[in-house]
């Protein structure tokens, strides 16, 4: 599972699109960003206006889009305990859980549905 999905499934119920329209990108380059941003910040210890400036040279988007993206994950990251998702897969998992019933992949499923418009 990609890290931003773990951020998102942690942080809560968070617009995406809305998200990529405040920082001038569509929904397939803020997800790209995030991941590059998420990726250096977490596996590189990058500051979010470094990370911001390698996704820019490694994705091709806009460094001043990503300067403005970067920030907010940060904070994100900030507020969860990363290291834990990463070393313990049953966290990551138990986080997706968000209505606590055991299992995930209806979770999965109303988060994917969020993602295209339908209910979340």
């Amino acid at each position: 599972m990609a890290m931003l999905d773990s951020l998102l499934a942690q942080a809560g119920n968070i617009d995406l699109n809305g998200l990529a329209a405040k920082v001038g990108l569509n929904g397939d380059q803020l997800r790209t960003g995030a991941e590059s941003i998420i990726g250096r910040i977490t596996g590189n210890g990058e500051t979010p206006d470094q990370a911001a400036e390698g996704a820019a040279a490694e994705t091709g988007l806009p460094l001043g889009n990503l300067q403005a993206l970067a920030p907010m994950l940060g904070g994100l990251l900030s507020q969860i305990d990363v290291s834990s998702l990463l070393s313990n897969p049953s966290a990551l998992l138990s986080g997706l859980d968000r209505d606590g019933d055991g299992a995930v992949m209806d979770d999965l499923t109303d988060m994917a549905k969020g993602l295209f418009g339908g209910r979340s």
